[in-house]
């Protein structure tokens, strides 16, 4: 007799991650095709930001089966070396051990970041130099860049003036729509804060898209913790 099985593919996506998405399309599409093992509609439930009541109920279900299969994508930490924590909607959190279950046949898959907690320098550091009162030095400006570069874990951070197959337009006189959307974002900083190149091209990317329906911004970055700054507020 078959072993029986049960699938859970778990989103917690947000604006600074849309990947997340495509993850729970490619995850169910996988699954349900011969080469995921033709899973059946019954047997695969997907949950996008789910209360923790909700994930316990359907944990539950989980436990039902021979062999269960977990995805997990969204933003993630770690409290340990030995135990990941997912952000499994806006507002809470989960430790991953929570999702084993008592079959004996189980795999989890965690697409997500797990950075260990660090010591909260440096925004505290930036804090005191904009309190400064020479703040619009060029210089101090250059220090709060090279803080927050520091205090950014290694990445390659890719950004896109459109998606493939489609078309990057410009304007004579202000320059390609993206490049000149980005930089004027940056630009315009609030005074005593730091944009980050995840920011400032989710902003970009709305400029462009308004203004230009048919070409789409997209970006290649960590899914969580700080991004390289783009732009100080003087």
């Amino acid at each position: 007799m078959p072993l029986s099985r049960r699938a859970l593919i778990l989103l917690s996506p947000d604006e600074a991650i849309p990947g997340v998405v495509v993850d729970g399309e490619n995850w169910t599409s996988h699954l349900h095709s011969p080469a995921g093992g033709t899973w059946r509609s019954g047997e695969v439930q997907v949950a996008t930001n789910p209360s923790k009541l909700k994930l316990q109920t359907l944990v539950e279900w989980l436990n039902g089966a021979d062999y269960t299969f977990i995805a997990f994508s969204g933003h993630g930490s770690a409290r340990s070396e030995t135990e990941t924590v997912l952000d499994i909607n806006d507002n809470d959190t989960l430790s991953a051990k929570h999702l084993i279950t008592r079959a004996a046949r189980q795999t989890l898959v965690l697409d997500c970041c797990r950075k260990l907690p660090k010591r909260a320098v440096t925004e505290s550091l930036t804090k005191r130099m904009m309190a400064m009162d020479s703040y619009k030095d060029p210089e101090l400006a250059r220090r709060l860049f090279d803080s927050r570069l520091a205090a950014c874990d290694p990445f390659r951070v890719q950004l896109n003036a459109c998606a493939v197959d489609q078309t990057a337009g410009e304007s004579d006189s202000h320059g390609g729509y993206y490049t000149s959307a980005l930089i004027r974002t940056a630009q315009a900083t609030p005074s005593g804060s730091i944009l980050s190149v995840r920011e400032g091209h989710l902003i970009a990317k709305r400029i462009v898209s308004e203004r230009q329906p048919s070409q789409t911004p997209t970006g290649e970055y960590p899914r969580s913790g700080l991004t390289f700054p783009l732009g100080i507020g003087l």
